[in-house]
């Protein structure tokens, strides 16, 4: 199951959740996504298989190529989350899906029933073991061998007794042998004999002490003075909770819910420094080129002059004022490295592919046909409002010989407007008129050799001097280069 994400054409905006197998996509009525709304689609133009290990894009007819991610495919290949792929001018997004898991109900199989047998041997062994313990001395103490082992341990105690008495009268004769009393002496001479060998005990003590030869320490100095622990101050630490939970909610697109955190974290610490540069690159994701500049001013104000935020807000703001100067400069000459379509930043998109309507004839024209189209801001475009648009629609005519080359009809196309008229999200409307008046074909022919008709259009969208977006019927001319008015202005 997966998901398909309309980015342009008629159902833009629209998902379609996808549960089958085989998925075909085409203008054809029997194509399970029927698209005869879109322009350049086949009648079968791209078939989308889930094989259960993943899902995978294929074309279905040669002249119905398929762009992934702005490169062309010729077989199946895999699509991964997020990838994008162009069908015609048909932009769609694929997206997986996580399955929600079905709780399987639990198989008791063969290992419950072992094991529940086994618990019941173990519980009936042990009630025969505690049924046994209750009088096991009656079934394994007999009278006859208790009878016996008294007397055994009578004869024994008996002979431990007389052992220690033997013991006790021998020290006594020994003691009184050992000690003898001089005539004429008393037992002061006894206390003076041990009072000498004290002294010499300490004398002794003292020669050890002497060879050791080390200076005593001096208990109670302090070692080391350390600084008094200070607690971690509380806001310090609700900031960069409040400012995590900010970078979760930016990571998950959830821009309102960031920038509530972000204001959280200024009205509690005005000068913690990360959270404005979390905040000056929200205001970027949002499109508010103006308010990120200003954000990335106000950092540099409030950090060190040689700190990394400082290089870093110096840096952002540069970057910004380059983009500015590309985005606010009238394009006066055609670039010359032009990107394929697939590459375009498309922040400023067609959102109404052109239609050309013919006009009737009359006295005063030949010819004549008029182009409208819409376009408008990308919900996640980086404009300034002061950016520069300018839309160049170019009408191109045909020889009978086959050549191609602008029209020399009279065209008017759209004026130049600023990026603050998109910024209300509704489409702009984008009009050019091709006019041939009475007798041009005439003199074409005269002049040329080669008669000449009507054969389509280019349109391109700048912001300054970056093409955002272009289109083109047919699709070859946009090989051709950019051709500008003459007055920009």
């Amino acid at each position: 199951m997966y998901r398909l994400i309309f980015l342009s054409g008629r159902y833009q905006g629209k998902r379609l959740v996808v549960r089958q197998g085989i998925t075909w996509l085409g203008h054809d009525s029997q194509s399970h996504i029927p698209l005869a709304a879109e322009e350049n689609i086949a009648a079968r133009h791209a078939q989308l298989e889930d094989t259960g290990s993943g899902v995978y894009l294929s074309p279905l007819a040669d002249d119905a190529p398929i762009r992934l991610n702005g490169e062309l495919i010729a077989g199946a290949v895999r699509l991964q989350h997020d990838d994008e792929f162009l069908l015609g001018n048909l932009r769609v997004q694929y997206q997986e899906i996580i399955a929600p898991r079905v709780r399987q109900r639990p198989s008791p199989g063969l290992l419950q029933p072992v094991t529940l047998l086994l618990a019941l041997g173990i519980l009936a062994t042990e009630i025969i073991i505690i049924a046994f313990m209750v009088k096991w001395p009656e079934r394994l103490i007999l009278p006859q061998s208790e009878a016996t082992d008294i007397a055994q341990a009578e004869v024994i105690r008996v002979q431990r007794e007389a052992e220690k008495e033997a013991e006790g009268s021998g020290a006594a004769s020994s003691h009184a042998a050992t000690v003898v009393t001089l005539p004429g002496t008393s037992g002061a001479s006894t206390g003076q004999t041990a009072e000498t060998e004290k002294a010499a005990v300490t004398n002794a003590a003292a020669e050890v002490l002497q060879e050791a030869d080390f200076t005593p320490a001096e208990l109670g100095t302090t070692l080391t003075n350390l600084p008094a622990a200070t607690p971690t101050d509380p806001r310090i630490e609700q900031a960069q909770r409040l400012l995590s939970e900010a970078v979760a909610a930016i990571q998950f697109a959830d821009y309102p819910a960031a920038t509530r955190l972000l204001n959280q974290v200024h009205q509690l610490q005005p000068g913690y420094a990360p959270a404005h540069v979390e905040h000056a690159r929200l205001l970027e994701l949002r499109g508010e080129l103006d308010a990120a500049q200003q954000r990335w001013t106000q950092i540099m104000g409030m950090v060190a002059e040689d700190s990394a935020i400082q290089h870093l807000a110096k840096k952002e703001k540069q970057r910004l004022a380059d983009l500015r100067a590309q985005q606010t400069q009238v394009l006066a000459t055609p670039a010359t490295d032009t990107p394929p379509v697939a590459r375009l930043p498309r922040q400023i998109r067609i959102v109404t592919p052109p239609v050309v309507q013919k006009m009737p004839a009359d006295a005063n024209v030949e010819e004549m046909r008029i182009l409208n189209a819409e376009i408008a801001l990308a919900p996640d475009a980086s404009l300034f409002k002061d950016a520069a648009v300018q839309v160049v629609v170019t009408f191109y005519d045909i020889t009978t010989d086959g050549q191609m080359h602008p029209t020399r009809a009279i065209t008017h196309g759209p004026a130049l407007i600023t990026g603050g008229v998109l910024s209300g999200g509704k489409p702009y409307p984008v009009q050019a008129t091709y006019v041939a008046p009475p007798g041009l074909r005439t003199r074409e022919a005269s002049a040329t050799g080669q008669r000449s008709s009507y054969y389509g259009f280019t349109l391109h969208v700048f912001a300054g001097r970056i093409l955002q977006d272009a289109i083109a019927k047919p699709k070859k001319l946009l090989d051709l280069p950019i051709q500008l008015p003459a007055d920009p202005h």
